[in-house]
């Protein structure tokens, strides 16, 4: 996920709303603080919660004692969720790019492919691909070495096929 201009996965893109780049330790670093403020909401709300958890088992001689505490926190929790949602909805969520190239190869270099491709390539390939990858290569690259061709390739790393129910090695 993002966390920095230049860190993480970097698959997608979170828009930031800060009208001056930078920050107290880091000049010119973005942040994106409408989700950074949204996590401090939600940890507000885990405090508030705590204090409700309390404010319950103050019941002394059957006198709920704590009930105007926790119906001032649950109305509090209720707007800081709120205004969080909101704001995250129409500042963030909204303005999500993927980066599609990114997100393929970091896909493309699981070697958990090594399993999805095994079935259609057989043992002996799908082993040796694997020892390429350990090494450092792209399961694209190791295919080639294989003697794959680009269009086979791409029918062996159909990402959307990941995504389809159904037994890839069955599809074929």
């Amino acid at each position: 996920m993002f966390s920095g201009p230049v860190t993480a996965l970097g698959e997608i893109d979170i828009p930031t709303q800060e009208e001056v780049a930078g920050s107290s330790i880091m000049p010119g670093k973005t942040n994106p603080v409408t989700v950074e403020s949204a996590l401090l909401a939600a940890g507000e709300v885990i405090g508030l919660d705590g204090a409700n958890a309390y404010a319950a088992s103050l019941g002394e001689f059957e006198l709920t004692m704590g009930v105007p505490l926790m119906g001032y926190n649950i109305v509090l929790q209720a707007k800081l969720l709120s205004e969080a949602l909101n704001k995250l909805s129409s500042l963030v969520i909204g303005h999500v790019v993927p980066m599609e190239e990114k997100a393929r190869a970091i896909a493309e270099t699981s070697p958990a492919l090594i399993t999805l491709v095994s079935p259609r390539i057989g043992y002996d390939k799908a082993t040796e691909m694997g020892r390429q990858i350990a090494k450092g290569v792209s399961i694209r690259t190791a295919l080639k070495k294989l003697g794959y061709g680009e269009k086979e390739i791409n029918a062996l790393l159909s990402m959307k096929g990941l995504v389809e129910p159904g037994i890839p090695s069955k599809k074929v």
